[in-house]
């Protein structure tokens, strides 16, 4: 063995002494321990959780109102023919509601023959109203699901070496899309003979509202559905947080 093996080998046997001690850790000071991707906390408890869970909970209320609501378009005062005014109608995801010149309101399920000399609101016709339906509603269900999945999360973020974050993440990443998916098909359905009853036969068509106009319940999911597109991000962040990627020994 040479000198330089020898060398070698007492160099290595210090920094080994030094590393046991401490002492490299004095030597590099700050700037080696901000470096140190060490967790802190196997807990899944954090602000940044505790808000992604409140999140989750409050946009899903919102996306369930508005889906139950027959507002999504609205239009007041419409002369169907001669003899039939409707006062105020209502379309939703899978139900209208009307007010006669009575005042009395009717709601009737798409599919449901009309009670009177309306235009019938056949599955056949309103086939956007229903994919919207479906497809808006799957996305309401995946998020109520998220729920369940952050709840684990929150109290446990690993089972069996999968992170529950992770997990949600990508449910809410798949309800997000389902969400504007709906959103973009609703607009399509005032090209079907139901709608343009209501809201113009001439102008009325593909993304054109003719004489209605968007209710309360349609612009309440589309807020809801922008807040939820954060959600996927902060469970990422919240997984990061619970795994120690963002959480020194240092701070």
């Amino acid at each position: 063995m040479d000198d330089n093996d020898q060398t070698a080998i007492v160099r290595a046997d210090v920094l080994d002494r030094m590393s046991s001690s401490g002492n490299i850790d004095k030597m590099l000071g700050p700037a080696n321990q901000k470096f140190r991707h060490e967790p802190v906390s196997i807990s899944g408890i954090s602000f940044v959780s505790s808000l992604w869970l409140f999140l989750i909970l409050a946009v899903s209320g919102a996306l369930i109102v508005s889906f139950v609501f027959p507002s999504w378009a609205t239009v007041s005062s419409v002369r169907i023919n001669r003899d039939l005014i409707v006062q105020d109608v209502y379309i939703g995801l899978f139900w209208y509601c009307r007010d006669d010149s009575n005042g009395t309101q009717q709601c009737e399920r798409y599919g449901d023959d009309a009670s009177d000399s309306l235009a019938p609101a056949s599955l056949s016709d309103v086939q956007a109203f229903f994919a919207a339906c479906v497809i808006y509603g799957a996305g309401c269900v995946l998020l109520l699901v998220s729920f369940i999945f952050g709840l684990f999360a929150y109290l446990k973020p690993r089972i069996g070496g999968v992170s529950m974050f992770l997990v949600t993440f990508f449910v809410q990443l798949i309800a997000v899309v389902l969400l504007i998916t709906g959103l973009l098909i609703f607009p399509i359905g005032f090209d079907s003979n139901f709608a343009k009853q209501f809201c113009s036969q001439e102008h009325a068509g593909v993304y054109n509202k003719g004489a209605c106009d968007l209710g309360w319940a349609y612009f309440m999911a589309m807020l809801a559905t922008a807040v939820s597109m954060y959600l996927p991000s902060l469970a990422i962040f919240s997984m990061n947080i619970s795994d120690g990627v963002t959480a020194y020994v240092c701070c």
